[in-house]
Protein backbone atom coordinates (compact mmCIF):
# COMPACT_ATOMS: atom_id res chain seq x y z
CA UNK A 1 0.00 0.00 0.00
CA UNK A 2 1.28 3.89 -0.92
CA UNK A 3 1.06 6.45 1.43
CA UNK A 4 -2.14 7.76 -1.18
CA UNK A 5 -3.76 4.79 -0.60
CA UNK A 6 -4.62 6.23 3.17
CA UNK A 7 -4.74 10.08 2.04
CA UNK A 8 -8.95 11.19 1.39
CA UNK A 9 -9.43 14.48 0.11
CA UNK A 10 -12.98 15.40 1.93
CA UNK A 11 -14.83 18.54 1.85
CA UNK A 12 -12.18 21.46 3.39
CA UNK A 13 -9.65 18.97 4.60
CA UNK A 14 -7.51 16.41 3.93
CA UNK A 15 -8.38 12.84 5.98
CA UNK A 16 -5.81 10.35 6.64
CA UNK A 17 -6.37 6.47 8.13
CA UNK A 18 -4.00 4.81 9.34
CA UNK A 19 -3.79 1.13 9.11
CA UNK A 20 -3.84 -0.62 12.47
CA UNK A 21 -0.59 -1.04 14.26
CA UNK A 22 0.63 1.59 12.22
CA UNK A 23 4.05 2.72 13.49
CA UNK A 24 5.19 7.07 13.34
CA UNK A 25 8.72 6.54 12.56
CA UNK A 26 10.86 10.31 12.28
CA UNK A 27 12.32 9.79 8.42
CA UNK A 28 9.03 7.90 7.17
CA UNK A 29 6.56 10.83 8.67
CA UNK A 30 8.81 13.78 7.15
CA UNK A 31 8.37 12.29 3.53
CA UNK A 32 4.76 11.17 4.34
CA UNK A 33 4.23 15.23 5.51
CA UNK A 34 5.37 16.54 2.15
CA UNK A 35 2.53 14.04 0.67
CA UNK A 36 0.01 14.99 2.24
CA UNK A 37 1.21 18.72 2.21
CA UNK A 38 0.96 18.32 -1.35
CA UNK A 39 -2.97 16.78 -1.30
CA UNK A 40 -3.70 19.40 1.05
CA UNK A 41 -2.95 22.33 -1.77
CA UNK A 42 -5.00 20.01 -4.62
CA UNK A 43 -8.08 20.44 -1.72
CA UNK A 44 -7.15 24.12 -1.31
CA UNK A 45 -6.74 23.59 2.75
CA UNK A 46 -3.93 23.11 5.41
CA UNK A 47 -6.58 20.98 7.50
CA UNK A 48 -5.91 17.28 7.94
CA UNK A 49 -7.38 15.04 10.20
CA UNK A 50 -5.36 12.55 11.08
CA UNK A 51 -7.34 8.86 12.63
CA UNK A 52 -5.04 6.51 13.31
CA UNK A 53 -6.77 4.88 16.86
CA UNK A 54 -4.28 1.88 17.02
CA UNK A 55 -0.56 4.39 15.85
CA UNK A 56 1.90 3.64 17.63
CA UNK A 57 4.19 6.81 18.69
CA UNK A 58 8.20 6.33 19.99
CA UNK A 59 9.98 9.08 19.09
CA UNK A 60 12.43 10.93 21.34
CA UNK A 61 11.75 14.22 22.38
CA UNK A 62 14.49 15.45 19.97
CA UNK A 63 12.79 13.43 16.87
CA UNK A 64 9.19 15.07 18.15
CA UNK A 65 10.77 18.93 17.76
CA UNK A 66 11.89 17.78 14.23
CA UNK A 67 8.32 16.76 13.11
CA UNK A 68 6.98 19.96 14.65
CA UNK A 69 9.14 21.87 12.95
CA UNK A 70 8.56 20.33 9.49
CA UNK A 71 4.79 20.47 10.50
CA UNK A 72 5.15 24.22 11.18
CA UNK A 73 7.75 24.54 8.11
CA UNK A 74 4.71 22.92 6.05
CA UNK A 75 1.53 25.63 7.89
CA UNK A 76 -0.65 22.91 8.39
CA UNK A 77 -3.18 21.85 11.13
CA UNK A 78 -3.41 18.59 12.49
CA UNK A 79 -5.86 16.88 14.47
CA UNK A 80 -4.54 13.60 15.51
CA UNK A 81 -7.21 11.15 16.81
CA UNK A 82 -4.97 8.51 18.01
CA UNK A 83 -4.34 6.64 21.59
CA UNK A 84 -0.62 7.03 21.38
CA UNK A 85 1.94 5.90 23.78
CA UNK A 86 3.49 9.50 24.33
CA UNK A 87 3.67 10.43 27.90
CA UNK A 88 1.58 13.38 28.72
CA UNK A 89 4.90 15.27 28.79
CA UNK A 90 5.90 14.54 25.60
CA UNK A 91 2.45 14.76 23.85
CA UNK A 92 2.35 19.02 25.45
CA UNK A 93 5.63 19.14 24.62
CA UNK A 94 4.70 18.06 20.70
CA UNK A 95 1.74 20.19 20.79
CA UNK A 96 3.91 23.32 22.16
CA UNK A 97 6.62 22.82 19.92
CA UNK A 98 4.29 23.00 17.05
CA UNK A 99 2.52 25.88 18.64
CA UNK A 100 5.71 28.30 18.93
CA UNK A 101 6.68 27.50 15.14
CA UNK A 102 3.45 28.75 14.31
CA UNK A 103 1.89 25.44 13.67
CA UNK A 104 -1.79 23.94 15.07
CA UNK A 105 -1.30 20.17 16.67
CA UNK A 106 -3.79 18.99 19.09
CA UNK A 107 -3.84 15.48 20.00
CA UNK A 108 -7.72 13.60 20.50
CA UNK A 109 -9.92 10.82 21.65
CA UNK A 110 -12.31 11.04 19.53
CA UNK A 111 -13.22 12.16 15.62
CA UNK A 112 -16.21 14.80 16.22
CA UNK A 113 -13.67 16.64 18.93
CA UNK A 114 -10.99 16.89 15.76
CA UNK A 115 -13.89 17.63 13.23
CA UNK A 116 -14.40 20.94 16.21
CA UNK A 117 -11.62 21.69 16.46
CA UNK A 118 -10.71 21.91 13.00
CA UNK A 119 -13.97 24.02 11.84
CA UNK A 120 -14.86 21.24 9.54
Amino acid sequence: MSDMDHIIIEQGYVRIEEPPGFEVILEEQIFRLQVIAAACRDANTNKVLINGPATKVSLSAIELLELAKKIAKLKLEVALVVNTDLSSGLESFFVEMASNRGSSLRFFENEEAAKDWLNI
